[in-house]
């Protein structure tokens, strides 16, 4: 579950899981906090370790055919040679360690890199200060160079205001989107 929530919109484009080839995908911060922190990314494989006899009715994985054990366990062995490399393990068994292995060390592992190479700023922030720059850029920088090399006929005037006037309605435009990305909780 945990795995299909983080996937995102990437089905679409039929990228992401049980493939052979990993894709360059930046994952959602806020769904990978959510299940660092409530830690429940493996409740279904430990319910597949231990209590496995009691739902075997329901969930009988000795119905997967010879090719899908075969596939589960090439899988498995990507992900760690050393620790799934014996066939001897019931697929149950594999399935839990997995999954516990998952939860306890690649989903911290993920957020931790999620956190650390995160934008500087924000995108609203960015694009807030990058309309700053261009406002104080043509209202105050444009005009002193334009007046100290005397060349500041009406021309100039008018596509100053005009520039400057143009970011202050596109700033106001985006507004409204800007706050409610920001509300958005």
């Amino acid at each position: 579950m945990a795995l299909k929530s983080i996937q995102g919109n990437v089905t679409d484009k039929g990228l992401f899981l049980y493939t052979e080839y990993d894709y360059n995908y930046t994952y959602n911060i806020k769904i990978i906090n959510l299940w660092l922190n409530y830690n429940t990314a493996n409740s279904l494989w430990n319910t597949l370790e231990h209590e496995y006899s009691t739902i075997n009715t329901k969930l009988v994985l000795s119905n997967l055919n010879k090719d899908e054990i075969s596939n589960l366990r090439l899988f498995a062995m990507k992900i760690d040679p050393n620790k799934y490399s014996n066939n001897a393990i019931p697929i149950n068994k594999l399935l839990a360690d997995i999954g516990t292995h998952f939860d306890s060390l690649f989903l911290p592992r993920l957020g931790f890199l999620l956190y650390e190479n995160r934008p500087i700023l924000p995108e609203t922030l960015s694009y807030l200060l990058n309309s700053m720059i261009a406002v104080m850029f043509l209202g105050v920088i444009v005009p002193i160079f334009f007046q100290s090399i005397n060349v500041f006929n009406e021309l100039i005037i008018h596509v100053v205001i005009a520039s400057l006037l143009s970011c202050f309605i596109i700033l106001l435009y985006q507004f409204r989107s800007i706050i409610t990305k920001e509300l958005d909780v």
